[in-house]
């Protein structure tokens, strides 16, 4: 989510707001996602391998999200914030609205903001610094010497 590096709980909440506003499309049949693990249910079908390795990236990144807040427990947070979203999306396809998704969202703050913090007092850890490059290894791309041998 471009623009977010250094807003996590701005990216759990982006997740859930993309998802309301999918719901709230005309013709919104529910997540797809969803969908296709109901209908090809079998864990050797390659839906399964699609559907698993989505979910395994929405919990990365709730989890990385969860590490730049500080949270004591990502791991099992991102798990927690996970389910809440997929009730959310079920809800939200049971009762032909956006509505659950919304609560959703407010729950997975809640379970996002460390205990006795408010959404807007998280602590937001500035993004990793890269590695510095050795002192012989520049950063901007070098223009080709010229013909006569001179850069």
């Amino acid at each position: 989510m471009r623009g977010l590096a250094d807003d996590p709980l701005g990216r759990i909440r982006t997740a859930f707001e993309l998802a309301a506003s999918a719901a709230r499309r005309r013709g919104y049949r529910g997540c797809p996602h969803l969908n296709a693990a109901t209908e090809f249910p079998g864990p050797e079908s390659p839906v399964a391998a699609v559907v698993a390795e989505h979910r395994a990236r929405q919990r990365a990144a709730f989890r990385d999200a969860l590490v730049q807040l500080g949270h004591p427990d990502p791991d099992e947070t991102a798990a927690r914030i996970q389910l809440v979203y997929d009730g959310g999306l079920a809800g939200s396809k049971a009762e032909r609205s956006a509505e659950p998704i919304t609560r959703a969202a407010a729950l997975a703050v809640a379970l996002a903001v460390p205990s006795g913090t408010s959404p807007e007092q998280a602590p937001a850890r500035p993004p990793a610094r890269p590695p510095a490059l050795p002192p012989d290894v520049s950063r901007a791309p070098q223009p080709p010497p010229d013909r006569a041998g001179r850069s």
